[in-house]
C-alpha cells in the first residue's frame, strides 16, 4: 500500500487530467461551455471528497484483542477493505464523468475519428 500523501497526489493528478481533457474538449471541439463547466465542478467535488475520505482510522485498540498480532491482522484487513472501497467508488465515479465528457464531443467529430 502506498502512503496517504502519494495516494492523494495520484487522485489529484487523475482528476486534473480529466479536467484538462474537459477544457481541451471545450476549446478544440466547441463543446457547450456551460456543460463543460458543470463537469469540471463535478470533478473538483469528486477530488475534494475522495481526498477527504483517504484519511480514516481503525476504530479498535490493541486492548480489544487478545494479542498484538491479532490487532495487526484485523487492522490490516480493515485498511485493505476501506482502501478497496474508496478506490472502487472513485474509479466508478470518474468513469461516469469521462462518459459524460465523451457525450459532449460533437457527433461529427466522433465520426471523423472512427476507422
Amino acid at each position: 500500500m502506498t502512503n496517504k500523501r502519494n495516494l492523494k497526489k495520484r487522485i489529484c493528478d487523475m482528476c486534473g487530467e480529466v479536467a484538462g481533457a474537459c477544457l481541451y474538449t471545450e476549446a478544440g471541439y466547441n463543446a457547450d461551455a456551460e456543460k463543460v463547466g458543470e463537469l469540471v465542478v463535478k470533478i473538483a467535488l469528486l477530488q475534494e471528497t475522495t481526498v477527504k475520505n483517504v484519511s480514516f482510522s481503525f476504530d479498535k485498540t490493541p486492548k480489544d484483542f487478545e494479542n498484538k498480532h491479532a490487532y495487526n491482522v484485523a487492522r490490516a484487513k480493515y485498511n485493505k477493505k476501506a482502501f478497496s472501497t474508496l478506490k472502487e467508488g472513485f474509479l466508478k465515479e470518474l468513469q461516469s464523468l469521462v462518459t459524460e465528457l465523451n457525450a459532449l464531443v460533437p457527433t461529427e467529430v466522433k465520426a471523423g475519428h472512427v476507422k
